[in-house]
């Protein structure tokens, strides 16, 4: 019998991811010569893509992933890293330990869940540790300091544009129960960290 969280992964297309986590296994794009030569089931990575971009479902035989995560695509086609449920199972594990998240905490959403990042972050935690989750209407800065300090949130999972936006703020809301802010999808200077660490 499959797990809820099993289940839930199962369903979901994963965009996008900027690098595979240990354990994900990347099925790289093909280069921009190959592109023509069309399918080749001698070829994993060509076979996957252009199934992909032909609309046939791929086959994975006795390997059925749970979840497909596709990187970006900033620095060359977006390839597809599978992952199985035991391999999520890890990651969220890895992340709650690493960090200290329990479900004591409140996580608050304010990065997409459809977003890799989000989707390691915020929805694996509660469906696999039972982290309690708020997520956030509104992106603005300002809007999003008061909301933590509303829910008197715990964690917040945040990216370098937030934190650059919430230090050129006047005035910011006392956060007492605020206890980890965690920054990815893009390097954070050393002057935004000092300043937010301040805060």
């Amino acid at each position: 019998m499959q797990s809820v969280a099993a289940v839930a992964w199962s369903r979901v297309l994963q965009w996008p991811s900027p690098q595979p986590f240990p354990g994900g296994e990347v099925v790289p794009s093909p280069s921009g010569e190959d592109e023509d030569e069309g399918f080749d089931p001698k070829k994993p990575a060509r076979a996957l893509l252009y199934r992909l971009d032909n609309r046939m479902p791929p086959n994975w035989v006795a390997n059925q992933p749970s979840l497909l995560k596709l990187t970006s695509g900033t620095t060359a086609l977006p390839r597809a890293i599978r992952f199985r449920s035991e391999q999520l199972l890890a990651d969220c594990e890895n992340i709650c330990r690493t960090m200290g998240i329990s479900d004591a905490d409140l996580n608050f959403g304010v990065i997409p869940i459809s977003h890799s990042y989000g989707f390691s972050n915020l929805l694996t935690p509660l469906l696999a540790r039972g982290v309690s989750m708020v997520l956030s209407r509104d992106r603005l800065p300002r809007a999003v300091l008061n909301d933590l300090a509303q829910t008197k949130a715990t964690v917040f999972p945040g990216m370098p544009v937030f934190y650059q936006a919430f230090c050129e703020l006047d005035e910011r809301p006392h956060l007492p129960n605020l206890r980890l802010c965690i920054s990815a999808a893009a390097p954070l200077t050393a002057a935004t960290a000092k300043t937010s660490a301040r805060s």
